[in-house]
This record gives C-alpha cells, structure tokens and sequence, in this order.
C-alpha cells in the first residue's frame, strides 16, 4: 500500500494500512463500525493526493460544488475579487447556472450574512460573481462566543484587543481586522 511517513498541509495523509486493517480496529465498539463505515474507503484512497486546483489527481474545497471550475475560471475571479479587495484567504468559489448563466458564488466565512452581486470584464472575459456572506456563520458565531468569553479571562488589555479583532473578523469577514490582531 502506498503511505507517506508525514504529511503536508497541501497533501492528503494515508495511513499505512489496509482497508481490512482500519476495519478491525473499528470493530471494538458498534458506534465506531458505524462511523467508520462511513469514511474507511476515503481515508485509505490513495487518490486525489494533494490539494490546490481542482482536477483528477486533485481537490480543494476552496471550490465546492459538482461543477468544476476551471483554471481560467478561477483565474478571472480571482482578478476580478482582487479589483475590489476582495481576498480570497477566507472564500470558497462555487460555480452554478442560472437560467443558462454562469455564476461564481464566493462564498465568504462570516457570521454576519447578505449578498452583492457584480458584473465585471476581465481580460476580455465576462463574469458574474456573488459575494455571499455568512459562509460557516453557525461555528463562527460559536467562535466568537467562546472568544468574547475568554477575554473576561485575559492578562492584560492587548490580548483582549487582540481577542476582540478576532471576534470582528469573524463576525465580518473582515481580513483587516485579522490582520490588525496580528500586529498587536
């Protein structure tokens, strides 16, 4: 079987194990046989390998959906986020049709949700995309929950300045104020 002794975090682990191995490690409890029914085959798939674009030996959750973008694709959203200081550490693209249209949904991690949709040129290209806000909002609002309470406990006003940026970007999707809670 092929395995690889550590990980990186733009490639996929794989045990080194059989698939027949895995199982009998899941059977000592029936709760665990049920879980790992569910994932076994995944977790010892020797493919796709790796992260990044999205292809056939590839995968990236930055652009979920059954439609695949291509590499033109993301480049010409990409450029058009960049034009509005749109970064993408905090986005997935999906593409989707509507009405015979393409759009490229962003969809951006924020507790806070709405959308804005926009036309743009690039490179001659044509593209429509909408910026969704509110992209994991359920984990994030728990995030910041457990954050704003962990300030009560903090040393001193820095780190709850720091604590407090974080909570902002979260709730926003703000990278500025990420960002400012680094410099801190």
């Amino acid at each position: 079987m092929n395995s690889q002794i550590q990980g990186e975090g733009d490639q996929k682990f794989i045990p080194a194990l059989s698939e027949h191995a895995l199982r009998k490690l899941g059977s000592a409890s029936p709760r665990a046989k049920v879980l790992l029914d569910k994932v076994a085959p995944d977790v010892v798939a020797s493919r796709p390998a790796g992260l990044g674009l999205p292809g056939d030996n590839t995968q990236s959750n930055y652009y979920p959906g059954p439609m695949q973008l291509t590499k033109d694709e993301i480049f010409t959203v990409t450029k058009a986020l960049e034009a509005r200081s749109i970064e993408h550490e905090n986005t997935r693209v999906r593409k989707t049709l509507v009405s015979d249209k393409t759009i490229f949904e962003v969809l951006q991690a924020s507790v806070e949700a709405d959308s804005t949709t926009f036309e743009d040129v690039v490179d001659g290209r044509s593209v429509t995309i909408c910026i969704k806000r509110g992209d994991h909002s359920v984990s994030l609002a728990k995030l910041c929950e457990c954050l704003e309470m962990a300030s009560e406990f903090a040393a001193n006003e820095l780190q709850r300045s720091v604590l407090r940026e974080y909570v902002r970007s979260f709730r926003t999707g703000s990278l500025e104020a990420y960002r400012v809670s680094q410099k801190q």
